[in-house]
């Protein structure tokens, strides 16, 4: 997920892999990034066929990742306050990726916290 999203390289990535962990990534021009929080989810379902439920809540300086309606994480989010898109993508990290392969997503919403 693209979070935060001020234009090229400058937003949160915030990443699932399918090796079951999970990386916060605060980029600020450079296709790198600095890595503000990672962890494991070892109730990542990754067989085919298999799905999860990811939910993040981001407002203002915190946030939290919820996998399958459990809190995974509280997400420290002071690095990057404004605004911006969200987007989601796929092979995000180029040595990751898998030829072929795909990743689907549904029901994709986006909801505004008073």
């Amino acid at each position: 997920f693209l979070v935060r999203h001020e234009t090229k390289n400058v937003h949160y990535r915030f990443v699932v892999q399918s090796d079951k962990k999970w990386i916060l990534i605060n980029n600020e021009g450079s296709p790198d990034g600095e890595t503000i929080a990672q962890g494991q989810i070892p109730d990542l379902k990754v067989g085919a066929g298999e799905s999860n439920k990811v939910k993040l809540v981001f407002q203002g300086d915190h946030g939290w990742f919820f996998l399958n309606d459990v809190l995974i994480s509280e997400l420290d989010l002071s690095a990057r306050m404004n605004s911006g898109e969200i987007f989601i993508a796929t092979g995000i990290f180029r040595k990751a990726q898998k030829s072929g392969e795909i990743t689907n997503y549904s029901e994709f919403r986006i909801w505004s916290l008073p």
